[in-house]
């Protein structure tokens, strides 16, 4: 007993030689005196103007903060020798109400170009942060908290400085360290020591928010000293009666009314973005070497989702592809089944394909981890589970069930994916006071290693559940729902604190992958918000903000990702409704307006208003483009205009600016002009589509009877990651390329017995819209068969294939392809080559 005794005196003891405070305030009405409030350690008062505002009573009074106060100072002119020199501890009880790009709550700091010193205890946006410079680096380091603060929320922030580690604890846990400083603190001759503000010499931004303590020591606490602090402390923090402690008004969207034409537009822009990468044989590129049909799938579950019918050519192309070949990765299983039954075609052959692909997917369940699926190789994560879920549910929208004991095993795995359990300490979801509820995310992992709870996998673990409780008519049973609710009442908790738009909370470098699982969330359990936000709105307006002038947003799979969550992709109804397509309008005498950027219908939609149009008789309207004549609509002299349109339309051959003007030609010989129409023209993706379906059809494209394993193929050159063998492997999303700048290339091909052909294909790299042009256009190449050498024109198109007809069957041993002549590419110059070489028997098929 005496041992333990001595043992428990000696951690007291050593908790309280990590010193006394140097400063600290305590921001209650009781401390003030005059416009200022005195310390409770230390000399120094902090000034904080007149008449301060508090809020509450008792243990629990804090200072209130907004914008128009005066900047609570306790030195202007602090001397650096009365800061804490070799380590640092700087702790605060603060409530933030509104986010700053740059915001402070206690520091001593100068951040002005090369000029960095001093420290920071602060935010970022909606995360805390710890700033330091010291003496070996001379150069601040932001330490930020990896999840984001609740507005209006206290919390307990400490940043700590050893003299060779930066450390940041939010609520008593360790948020972030570094060990990017060392040595004594840098410091200024003279210090601005402030609280509640972000300044330095020349910036000043005022905190607006709450704070209740603020204390700096010259030593830095342990992880133990900070977490018995917040346990002691936490009990006295103050909890606003509104959704903020200085009534910022809550964050509004514009209405969907509002919004809706600009969700439009930008859907139509990004399905034009994704319908440009589509390569000629119906297969979209991005990362088609891991996975051969998951991109496509995705692009096909998008562009239906947008509204593309399911006889597009760009979707019976891209169905084609995928009839190919089952897919092997549970992503690319996901990805199918959802675009099937996106699609909706369910003839018979449509279900079977499906019903098979589900019975394949069944298959890769994790043996050593039940209810989980891997890539399918590796651990199982949360990921590959969310995708079979979400193709179990394409599958059941065409009537295909999964066995209730599936969905039993998945749920009960999803539940080992959430080990970070805490109290949520946050009103329930419609209003009432705290709860001590626990909440937690899930995580990528189970039991959460490698990688942090996050916002992409609290809504894919969120997924999995409300589909299995949905898809099991007879229900999941007692057992599997009593874990399941609660363990689904918990996330959604984790998901209302840390809710944002703008990223994914705990993992930021995949937030368009996280807005989809929003989407999901917000349609499969029918919320309307999350986090009091309303995500729809305020997802959509992040997204129209954020599209690029291309349509895109970020990588392909984003773009994907932005379009299902703008049309709603999970629920029932899209953002199609009321999509209205956009119209152009120029001024000048005439008003001439126009719509379409491949289909262009152009009118007259009126007269400026100093043309008198009370007897205005109009013998033709002449339309032009770029100044040449394209169209003409005859008039009735001999009736007043009243309000005809003069219609006509005009089809775009290529993309571009195009430049669109009308002249209205009078009875009486004048003429009146409207001024120039600016419309950027797209490619006219269908029609190009449309024949790229028509040569699979007559064995154009599809039959070749080359392959990797039959024939020998070499070339001169070859670019890095593009070898010879990628224009034999049925891809065109791949291509040989020949080195940089490589005079005359050559590829070569031979094999041991002759192979019966009357025709050569060569199919450009430039395979889809978007790179059409980007690397070397070949225009002329010497084709060698059997040493029988003959020169060839390619097409001026650079998307064309080259066909060379060698008028009757032979029998060919040997092809030498030499690039004799090409024109420099806008994104790759120097680089050449070809997507794919086809040997075909015209006719036939092998």
């Amino acid at each position: 007993m005496i041992r333990i005794l001595l043992v428990q005196a000696a951690l007291v003891a050593g908790l309280a030689g990590q010193g006394r405070p140097v400063f600290a305030w305590r921001l209650e009405q009781a401390q003030v005196e005059g416009s200022s409030i005195r310390a409770t350690h230390g000399l120094l008062p902090l000034q904080v103007g007149n008449a301060p505002v508090f809020y509450g009573t008792g243990p629990g009074q804090c200072l209130l903060r907004s914008s128009s106060d005066a900047i609570a100072s306790a030195n202007g002119k602090m001397q650096s020798s009365q800061l804490p020199g070799h380590s640092l501890s700087v702790e605060a009880w603060v409530a933030i109400d509104m986010p700053q790009k740059w915001g402070g709550i206690l520091g001593a700091l100068e951040d002005n170009g090369e000029d960095e010193r001093g420290w920071l205890l602060g935010f970022r946006d909606r995360k805390f942060c710890f700033a330091l410079s010291s003496e070996k680096k001379r150069r601040l380091t932001y330490l930020t908290a990896a999840s984001p603060f609740v507005l209006g929320r206290f919390y307990h922030v400490i940043g700590t400085y050893d003299g060779k580690r930066l450390r940041l604890y939010v609520d008593g846990q360790l948020a972030a360290e570094t060990e990017d400083q060392q040595g004594p603190i840098f410091y200024a001759d003279t210090h601005m020591f402030v609280a509640g503000a972000y300044q330095d010499r020349n910036e000043a931004y005022k905190m607006q928010g709450a704070l209740q303590t603020l204390r700096v020591y010259d030593s830095a606490l342990s992880a133990r000293r900070i977490k018995a602090i917040f346990r002691k402390e936490g009990k006295n923090s103050p909890q606003a009666e509104g959704p903020t402690f200085t009534t910022v008004p809550k964050k509004t969207y514009p209405s969907l009314a509002t919004l809706q034409p600009k969700i439009n537009t930008a859907i139509d822009r990004g399905v034009q973005n994704i319908l440009r990468q589509q390569n000629r044989d119906g297969s979209w590129s991005y990362s088609i070497s891991t996975y051969r049909n998951g991109p496509t799938a995705l692009a096909v579950y998008a562009l239906a989702k947008s509204g593309l019918p399911p006889e597009h050519p760009s979707i019976q192309a891209a169905l084609r592809f995928l009839a190919a070949k089952d897919p092997s990765k549970v992503y690319s299983f996901g990805c199918q089944l959802l675009a099937l039954a996106s699609v909706g075609t369910k003839t018979k052959e449509h279900r079977e394909w499906a019903r098979r692909l589900t019975t394949k997917l069944i298959s890769l369940e994790s043996r050593t981890e039940p209810g989980g699926w891997a890539y399918p190789s590796g651990a199982v994560d949360l990921s590959n589970t969310q995708f079979a879920a979400l193709g179990f549910f394409g599958a059941a929208q065409l009537g295909i069930p999964v066995e209730t004991e599936i969905w039993r095993r998945m749920a009960k795995k999803t539940i080992l994916h959430q080990p970070f359990l805490k109290a949520s300490g946050q009103r329930g979801r419609k209003g009432g006071t705290r709860s001590e509820e626990q909440m937690g995310g899930y995580t990528y992992f189970a039991g959460g290693r490698t990688y942090p709870e996050s916002g992409s996998m609290t809504t894919a673990g969120l997924c999995v559940l409300a589909l299995a409780d949905r898809l099991c008519p007879g229900g999941l049973g007692g057992r599997a729902l009593r874990a399941l609710h609660p363990s689904k009442r918990q996330a959604l908790r984790w998901l209302d604190e840390n809710f944002t738009v703008s990223t994914n909370p705990g993992y930021p470098s995949t937030t368009y992958y996280y807005l989809y699982g929003v989407e999901r969330v917000g349609a499969l359990l029918g919320l309307e918000e999350i986090g009091g936000t309303p995500w729809y709105r305020a997802g959509a307006q992040w997204l129209i903000g954020r599209q690029s002038d291309d349509g895109a947003w970020g990588r392909f799979d984003e773009t994907c990702f932005g379009l299902l969550f703008l049309t709603r992709a999970t629920a029932p109804v899209t953002g199609l409704a009321t999509r209205k397509p956009e119209v152009w309008t120029s001024k000048g005498d005439v008003l001439l307006a126009a719509t379409g950027r491949v289909n262009c219908m152009m009118w007259v939609a009126g007269f400026d208003e100093k043309v008198d149009v009370d007897d205005l008789r109009i013998r033709q309207v002449q339309y032009l483009l770029n100044g040449q004549p394209i169209a003409a609509v005859i008039g009735d002299p001999e009736q007043a205009w009243t309000s005809e349109s003069f219609l006509a339309s005009h089809r775009f051959a290529t993309a571009g600016l195009r430049k669109l003007s009308a002249i209205v030609e009078l009875d009486d010989g004048s003429r009146l002009r409207s001024a120039v129409l600016e419309i950027r023209a797209d490619h006219d993706v269908e029609r190009w589509m449309q024949g790229n379906l028509e040569q699979m059809a007559n064995d154009h494209m599809a039959n070749n009877l080359l392959d990797q394993a039959s024939v020998k193929i070499g070339a001169s050159s070859s670019a890095e990651d593009h070898a010879a063998r990628a224009a034999l492997d049925g891809l065109h999303a791949t291509a040989w390329l020949c080195a940089a700048k490589a005079k005359d290339p050559k590829l070569t091909l031979e094999w041991s017995k002759s192979v019966r052909a009357n025709r050569i294909v060569l199919f450009p790299v430039n395979s889809n819209m978007l790179n059409a042009g980007h690397y070397d256009q070949v225009q002329r190449v010497a084709v060698t068969i059997n040493r029988r050498r003959t020169e060839v024109n390619c097409p001026e198109d650079a998307l064309a294939a080259t066909v060379i007809d060698l008028g009757r069957t032979r029998a060919i041993r040997s092809v030498e392809i030499q690039i004799l002549q090409r024109e420099a590419g806008t994104k790759h110059p120097g680089l050449a080559g070809f997507s794919e070489v086809a040997l075909q028997l015209s006719g036939k098929k092998r």
